[in-house]
């Protein structure tokens, strides 16, 4: 034996203590939750190749938030996309004609665009029919890279670089 009974007690009573403590350090550690890493970076599934969209850098090279969200709810909240557009377009008519609506004798000229909203149970989608999900990426994504960036997005015939954006 040791010949020190009463030195060893000390040293086990030690590390047990020590050995509880790092238990419920563990413990304790896993049951609060961490701070997590939040990002704005967006990651889109597609046929045409996943895109990566970096929101906050987006963010501040535009104007306002109705640059690209044209359907904001609130100001810290912006509608989803798929709330009009749909996954699929149905059809390629973009608006309706006005007989689906009226009779013969009505004439579009008849109101200016903004009369037509004012009036009870009128709104966008009642004329015109939403372009797909994809479609208003393209458009609203497309438009503002070939102004402000052609090199990136473009190759060196003019087109546009799918690849730019679009992983594979």
């Amino acid at each position: 034996m040791s010949g020190n009974i009463r030195g060893r007690k000390n040293w086990t009573r030690s590390l047990t203590v020590a050995v509880i403590i790092a238990i419920c350090a563990v413990v304790i550690g896993c049951m609060v939750k961490g701070k997590t890493n939040k990002t704005d970076r967006l990651y889109f599934k597609n046929t045409a190749g996943a895109v990566l969209f970096d929101h906050g850098a987006h963010g501040q090279l535009a104007d306002s938030c109705v640059t690209c969200h044209h359907n904001i709810k609130t100001e810290n909240e912006a509608g989803s996309c798929r709330e009009c557009h749909p996954g699929v377009q149905a059809s390629e008519t973009k608006t309706l004609a006005c007989i689906t609506c009226h009779d013969d004798s009505y004439t579009s000229d008849m109101m200016e665009h903004e009369e037509y909203l004012e009036i009870e149970d009128h709104s966008c989608l009642g004329c015109h029919t939403p372009i797909s999900v994809s479609s208003a990426y393209h458009k609203n994504c497309s438009d503002c890279h070939l102004k402000n960036s052609p090199e990136k997005f473009t190759t060196a015939n003019g087109e546009l670089l799918c690849a730019a954006c679009h992983l594979r």
